[in-house]
This record gives structure tokens, C-alpha cells and sequence, in this order.
């Protein structure tokens, strides 16, 4: 099982603390999902996004271009990319060094 740590300054974040409750649970999700990976780019297709958070796709594409507007994430062709992902999550190391490079080789972005 993967883990993510999430500081408990996220709810009072400057940004987070302006979204809407659904925006801020796309954004959680976004970062936390089981997809999520060391290098923060993972394929996730919108029907899972929309299943798991019981949204519509309007909503959905809602969300995702205001987040895309504020330099949060990137989607295309369900793929998300997490912006400034290493600002968080520092995974230091060789092996993490390799790992990262392997999910990298993998993307066909």
C-alpha cells in the first residue's frame, strides 16, 4: 500500500481554504488517489474520477480546467499531472531515484 503524508496546514492553505467542498475534495483526491505515484504523473481516466467522487462530468470539467487555470495540474487524454508535486513529497535516495525513473520511462506523454 502506498502513503502520502498530508500536512494538517493543507485545510488552511491560502488556496485550499477558497475552494468549494467539491473542489477541495477533487483536489485531495487528485493527490492521494491509489493511482498517485513518486512522480506525480499517473494515468487516471475521468470515469474513475467521476464514480469515485460521485460528480458529473460538467462538474468535473469544471473543476479540472479551474485547476489547470490556477497552475495546479495538467490533464491529458487521462493522464494527471501533479504541479510542484516534489514540494511536498521529497522522496530522496538511490533507489527512490530509480523508481522515479522507471514511472517516468513509462508515460507516453
Amino acid at each position: 500500500m502506498k502513503t502520502r503524508i498530508i500536512y494538517t496546514r493543507f485545510w488552511h492553505d491560502n488556496y485550499i481554504s477558497e475552494l468549494s467542498p467539491k473542489q477541495k475534495l477533487t483536489f485531495m483526491y487528485l493527490i492521494t488517489n491509489e493511482k498517485v505515484n513518486i512522480c506525480g504523473i499517473y494515468e487516471l481516466p475521468d470515469k474513475y474520477i467521476k464514480f469515485d467522487l460521485g460528480l458529473k462530468k460538467i462538474e468535473l470539467d469544471k473543476i479540472k480546467q479551474k485547476f489547470i487555470e490556477d497552475g495546479k495540474f495538467v490533464f491529458i487524454d487521462g493522464w494527471v499531472k501533479i504541479l510542484n508535486c516534489e514540494k511536498y513529497n521529497r522522496f530522496l535516495g538511490e533507489k527512490n531515484e530509480v523508481a522515479k525513473k522507471k514511472e517516468m520511462s513509462l508515460i507516453p506523454i
